[in-house]
């Protein structure tokens, strides 16, 4: 755990301090790629709505397309993924057993720019997954495999919030509850996902309007 946040407040302390500290404003008209890294996730879960499972863990990735319609708001289109591998990178874990919570989700949202913040709301769909991995070995050392999955299918919410913390680096937080199942009559089933990413910013081109 010590070893983690080290890396954590080393990733941090590089992003800060080796930003350009000249931070140019969001201009309207203009388009962004965004790259996301979700790096501490939290996803509760409702497998086929049989239980509940909550689980903290790491490692995810996500791009998004952005274009500023006015001054201070911008709409964004994104797509990622995001799971809780108890490590702070991806790994291949061989393990007898092996549980997974894994979600993959799209989101459209409407956002505000306030100085170095922003604040975006919008609604997002998602495919949530729960699995379980268990490996068997006979007497004579043979492996056999067994896995149980299970996968939501559903609409909600998503709330997000950013700091810029350089040119284009930014850090920020996001609430993503799933909310309708889609595969059930859009009968309500809540999950959700929060995570804390880092997300960086690159300027695409500019619609030049008369």
């Amino acid at each position: 755990m010590k070893l983690i946040l080290l890396l954590l407040l080393n990733t941090i302390c590089l992003l800060v301090f080796g930003q350009n500290k000249r931070i140019k404003p969001f201009q309207k008209n203009d388009f962004r790629l965004d790259l996301k890294l979700p790096w501490i996730n939290h996803l509760t879960l409702n497998p086929d709505n049989k239980f509940k499972e909550n689980r903290f863990g790491f490692v995810g990735v996500g791009v998004g397309i952005e274009y500023n319609y006015a001054k201070n708001k911008y709409l964004e289109t994104s797509f990622s993924a995001a799971a809780t591998s108890n490590i702070p990178f991806p790994a291949p874990v061989l393990k007898n057993y092996n549980k997974n919570l894994t979600t993959f989700y799209a989101c459209v949202t409407d956002n505000i720019i306030k100085n170095s913040f922003t604040v975006g709301y919008g609604i997002n769909y998602a495919d949530n997954r729960w699995a379980e991995v268990i490996r068997y070995f006979s007497n004579n050392g043979l492996s056999t495999t067994s896995q149980t999955e299970y996968s939501n299918k559903s609409i909600g919410l998503t709330l997000n919030t950013y700091y810029r913390l350089g040119k284009t680096a930014n850090l920020g937080m996001t609430y993503r509850p799933s909310l309708f199942n889609i595969e059930d009559n859009f009968r309500f089933l809540y999950e959700h996902l929060i995570t804390v990413e880092f997300m960086w910013r690159f300027s695409l081109f500019k619609i030049k309007r008369n």
